[in-house]
């Protein structure tokens, strides 16, 4: 199969499989309320504290909802019952600290600790290859993809990512993502229904315009190994 036949085989997987995912709006609704409820008895319990341990573990490579907690948290904190202005930094320590940790973790634990976690040896060999070339992007988008975002700090300092470099990247990256999910739904929880719908209407558009640009990513990375 010629190259740019794949690329477009590409744009139509990734826009079929979007539009499959893609809840209407009172699903969308209903899952959020889903989330506050869940996590609403320990956050009155525990306030702050537990959107900051929650995270902090989380950070440290140890699975936790992190993100659930945050979203919860932001949307009492719309409701008056929290402070976002608490909320978001102490948020952002908590992932800031977990990272160092496991930063630390994963510099004097090294190669050997990765050697345990539950991955082939050629994709480790492949991550290891990645963060050499492009170890400060992928810190930078570490906290987004779950999963990565367990191991982003613990995989930076095995591949021996200067600490400098990781932690002001950690930082910005950490900053966005608090900002991203908590302060988003913190100004969205009241007037997520028109946008909701709004975004269904334009969902197509939208899904178009992504496919589009991951389709040219593709050919001009074929194109940069390729020359």
């Amino acid at each position: 199969m010629r190259r740019p036949q794949a690329a477009l085989l590409l744009f139509v997987a990734l826009v079929g499989g979007a539009m499959a995912q893609a809840q209407p709006e009172p699903a969308v609704l209903a899952h959020l309320d889903g989330i506050v409820a869940a996590a609403e008895p320990t956050l009155r319990r525990w306030g702050y504290l537990a959107v900051m341990a929650v995270l902090f573990v989380e950070a440290a490579c140890v699975p936790a909802p992190g993100l659930t907690l945050l979203l919860a948290a932001s949307v009492l904190a719309a409701r008056g019952e929290l402070s976002i202005m608490a909320l978001l930094p102490l948020a952002m320590l908590g992932m800031v600290a977990g990272s160092q940790l496991a930063y630390a973790v994963g510099r004097y634990g090294g190669r050997p600790l990765l050697q345990r976690l539950p991955l082939a040896p050629h994709r480790l060999t492949r991550i290891e290859a990645l963060f050499a070339r492009w170890g400060t992007l992928a810190v930078l988008v570490g906290p987004f993809p779950d999963g990565l975002r367990q191991l982003n700090g613990l995989l930076a300092g095995a591949f021996g990512m200067p600490w400098w470099k990781f932690a002001i990247a950690n930082l910005v990256a950490v900053a966005i993502w608090v900002l991203a999910w908590g302060g988003g739904a913190w100004l969205l929880v009241e007037d997520i229904g028109p946008l909701a719908a709004a975004a269904h209407g334009l969902r197509p558009w939208l899904l178009a315009a992504g496919g589009a640009g991951v389709v040219a990513l593709v050919l001009w990375l074929m194109r940069r190994n390729t020359g």
